[in-house]
């Protein structure tokens, strides 16, 4: 299944929806507590990857249960892209130009490719 695709006109529309998320979508504990962690300990790489990892551990059990989570590759991915990170952390959305696309799907890309597990580095090898 395709993931679906929203068009969004304009940043004011964006907020709106963002505000209506936060509405009907309180948090729950584990995201508190990797909030807690990334911000208390921000610049300890070690530190801010035990945070998320918290969070995408609780978020995603089902899919890490085929194949382990590996925290070295995603600390590794934020001390990578740290000074991007530090760049991009207190932007606005509308602050963001069309020539900073490039960078910052590089940056997704980075992060998706850490969060990979065992599993699917391995089916992508033999596809190859």
């Amino acid at each position: 299944m395709k993931p679906r695709k929203y068009k969004v006109e304009n940043y004011k529309e964006l907020l709106r929806g963002c505000e209506a998320y936060i509405r009907n979508e309180p948090r729950d504990a584990m995201y508190k507590i990797a909030t807690y962690i990334t911000t208390q300990f921000w610049g300890n790489l070690r530190e801010i990857t035990d945070g998320l990892g918290v969070l995408l551990l609780t978020w995603n059990q089902a899919f890490y249960r085929y194949g382990h989570f590996n925290f070295d590759r995603l600390e590794a991915c934020i001390g990578e892209w740290w000074s991007d990170i530090e760049k991009y952390r207190n932007r606005e959305l509308g602050s963001f130009s069309s020539e900073e696309k490039d960078k910052v799907k590089q940056l997704f890309h980075g992060f998706l490719e850490s969060l990979e597990r065992k599993n699917d580095k391995l089916m992508k090898s033999q596809l190859r």
